[in-house]
């Protein structure tokens, strides 16, 4: 079966097909020698290129303009299958959707022109050609379609770009990418200026020995003579002052040096559990002291060791360093012990040995 006004015997039935499949026309439409493409309805297919619809150029599908399609527009899918839109603004995707009916190629590779295997093609094959589609006209054609007489258009060829359209909206930032690698060490930069000289750092510990021992310091000024401090003794134990002695109250009983315990302390400090007596036997300078308690002797001092107790003109010391130097209330070898009176009402005297 042959294209019904005048076409020559070699013009293809399929080409008579493709002018009417994508409308799907129940009359026959005469084709002109394969120049009648896909129209947008059946009524405006007419031969010599449907003046009714004009021809439209194969496309390569893309999704996000199929919304502006037309009907009768071809679309190119990525395997060479050529498709017709059926209706405007088509939805759904090619080989898929009813709004897209298949007119050539499929799987084959041969739909989209090669030339090395154009050698091979055979009459009635469609070829994808930048954009256009053509028919082989006879076995084994020779040339390029578009300049050779082997290969007929069926459809016009990609058109002039339009302009530039407006730039789109902002599209949302995508997430964020892995890190890289590590970059190579860069070389080393140049000395900077001097800086300015810091502060004095703090003393450092002292050295383990070796140095020897620079000479004395003069002798500094005497310092300002502080003021008098108050006068005290350690009373004589007198039992109807008891209930007035506090805790912490200092006495003395048969030479030996006695604290109270609580207030108001009651019996005899020998045998009351309200006193304690004072007593060196730790040694520890200046906190234990002696039990018993003798007046200060320049001739007997370089006898006395650490702990002993003296007293002299009223006050007691205890001795830390022996033989201690100097006298009890100027050499620092005494340590002054006493204490006030606890306010009794009975006589307080020096303490006697």
């Amino acid at each position: 079966m042959h294209c019904p006004q005048n076409c020559p015997d070699d013009v293809p039935m399929k080409i008579y097909r493709l002018a009417r499949k994508p409308c799907g026309c129940a009359v026959d439409v005469p084709c002109n020698c394969g120049a009648v493409m896909p129209c947008g309805n059946c009524g405006s297919v007419t031969p010599c290129g449907c003046s009714g619809g004009g021809s439209m150029a194969a496309t390569a599908y893309d999704p996000y303009q199929a919304s502006g399609y037309k009907q009768g527009q071809m679309v190119v899918m990525p395997d060479g299958t050529i498709y017709v839109v059926n209706k405007n603004s088509p939805a759904g995707t090619p080989g898929s959707s009813p709004d897209y009916t298949a007119i050539a190629g499929g799987t084959s590779a041969s739909s989209i022109f090669d030339p090395a295997k154009a050698g091979s093609y055979t009459q009635g094959q469609l070829i994808v050609y930048n954009g256009a589609i053509y028919v082989v006209a006879r076995n084994n054609p020779t040339g390029t379609p578009g300049s050779s007489p082997d290969y007929i258009a069926v459809s016009g060829g990609q058109g002039t770009p339009g302009p530039m359209g407006p730039t789109g909206p902002q599209g949302l930032q995508g997430p964020q990418g892995l890190q890289g690698l590590q970059g190579t060490q860069g070389l080393q930069g140049l000395q900077g200026p001097k800086g300015d000289p810091g502060s004095q750092g703090a003393t450092g510990p002292a050295g383990s020995g070796g140095g020897a021992t620079g000479p004395a310091g003069a002798t500094g000024p005497a310092g300002a003579t502080g003021p008098t401090g108050t006068s005290s003794v350690i009373p004589t134990f007198n039992f109807p002052d008891r209930n007035n002695y506090k805790a912490g109250q200092m006495v003395v009983s048969n030479g030996v040096v006695y604290v109270a315990n609580i207030d108001a302390p009651q019996g005899l400090p020998v045998n009351s559990a309200d006193w304690t007596p004072l007593d060196n036997s730790s040694g520890r300078p200046g906190r234990d002291l002696g039990s018993v308690v003798e007046a200060y002797n320049p001739v007997d001092a370089a006898s006395y060791v650490p702990g002993q107790l003296v007293t002299d003109n009223g006050m007691l010391y205890q001795v830390i360093n022996s033989p201690p130097t100097g006298a009890p209330g100027s050499s620092p070898d005494y340590i002054n012990l006493s204490t006030a009176g606890g306010g009794g009402t009975g006589a307080t005297g020096t303490i006697l040995l």
